[in-house]
């Protein structure tokens, strides 16, 4: 893949023989169960070059409309206020 970036993820993978259990962590256990295996692994991905869209939009809102708002959203907080839930 000429144009995909290769990364590398290591850890490791602790296996409990006893109940079948397996979960990863990024670096070694410290102490580990009896019945418990750490195994170091080392991965290398190779992932893709992915494009994301952009989308852009204007947006206008005429001037009597937002000082409404502003208006109705003052008034509610001054509602919470008087009432004690600010």
């Amino acid at each position: 893949m000429p144009d995909a970036e290769t990364e590398t993820f290591e850890g490791y993978l602790i296996l409990d023989w006893r109940s079948g259990e397996q979960r990863q962590r990024k670096t070694e256990p410290a102490d580990l169960a009896p019945h418990q295996l750490a195994i170091p692994y080392s991965i290398d991905v190779d992932v893709p070059e992915v494009t994301v869209p952009t989308i852009e939009a204007a947006i206008e809102v005429p001037e009597a409309e937002v000082e409404q708002s502003i208006v109705e959203e003052t008034r509610e907080l001054a509602d919470d206020f008087e009432q004690g839930d600010a």
